[in-house]
């Protein structure tokens, strides 16, 4: 929960800020973000207990489902060229961490802490993690790579409440969208498959989540999992009022706070339907505020195809 709520009020709020550093952050600080939390949960499934693996995964199936999500949003909000670039880049960093891991944790054991080879039955058990871990991370790439391209196909005309990368007056390239989609999912069913040959040789074993005597209540749950995490992934880039970060909207020199960051930070969206320079010695009325919207719309050559959402500013 630490990591969902750090992304739905921190990080995502400054990737939306931080135009320019967008690709950066997809490819260092979120995957250091997703290793880190899917360590400690592996070594807290792999803990001896008599609840069953799916029980001792729920954490990891949850976290696994909201980062994947997260991850491919961040991927489709990018420019039409880098998406595809950044597509292919994310299938052969996420292919690394799964097949150096383990010799990564047993490198770190061993020179970092100083600490003895572990068991058998501990070994037994962490590969049983892994081998849950890895089906799980399957399925939620998969879901995440459809369910990103489908919001952002569908969610053009709320624009001003997600920021999935929308243009203001350009709804997405449809062709573009389905072709890094496939792209995606071929990519990732690629990397899929060469991982597992390597992690089988790493003697971690292959779950299908249609076997087993309780594959449908697995699949029952995984499916809930997607479900809950799509809006709170959602959610994370939804539009909030984020007054720590910003200085001031309509000009940088300006010592109010309290408003929305991109107005003056590069949003296109957010400076044509939600930025309303405040009136100085007093409050903004209703009116004052649709006529300072409708000018604002004038000057970006903006057609209105959306209930837009008026703000109040004090």
């Amino acid at each position: 929960m630490v990591y969902i709520y750090a992304y739905g009020f921190v990080l995502i709020p400054l990737y939306s800020a931080w135009f320019k550093l967008r690709f950066v952050f997809r490819l260092i600080i979120h995957p250091l973000v997703v290793i880190s939390g899917e360590a400690i949960l592996r070594e807290v499934a792999a803990m001896p207990s008599e609840n069953e693996p799916l029980v001792k995964c729920a954490s990891m199936l949850g976290f696994d489902m909201f980062f994947q999500l997260v991850g491919r949003f961040l991927v489709n909000a990018q420019e039409s060229e880098m998406q595809l670039v950044t597509v292919v880049l994310v299938g052969v960093e996420e292919f690394i961490m799964r097949v150096t891991y383990l010799p990564k944790r047993r490198w770190i054991r061993r020179h970092v802490f100083g600490l003895p080879t572990i068991s058998e039955e501990q070994e037994g058990r962490l590969l049983g993690v892994l081998a849950f871990d890895n089906m799980s991370s399957m399925q939620s790439e998969i879901a995440a790579i459809i369910i990103a391209t489908s919001s952002k196909l569908l969610l053009y005309d709320v624009r001003v409440n997600f920021d999935l990368g929308f243009f203001v007056n350009k709804r997405p390239d449809v062709p573009v969208e389905l072709l890094s989609m496939l792209l995606a999912l071929c990519v990732e069913g690629l990397g899929n498959l060469l991982a597992m040959a390597v992690q089988r040789r790493q003697g971690v074993a292959h779950v299908s989540v249609l076997s087993g005597e309780r594959w449908r209540e697995s699949l029952l749950f995984l499916v809930g999992v997607a479900c809950l995490m799509t809006p709170s992934a959602l959610f994370a880039f939804a539009l909030r009022d984020v007054g720590w970060f910003c200085e001031g909207s309509w000009a940088r020199e300006a010592s109010s706070a309290g408003e929305f960051c991109g107005c003056w930070a590069r949003s296109e969206i957010l400076d044509a339907f939600c930025c309303v320079e405040p009136t100085l010695g007093g409050s903004n009325t209703t009116l004052e505020v649709m006529a300072a919207h409708e000018d604002t719309m004038s000057r970006h050559d903006f057609q209105p195809s959306i209930p837009l959402q008026m703000s109040q500013w004090a």
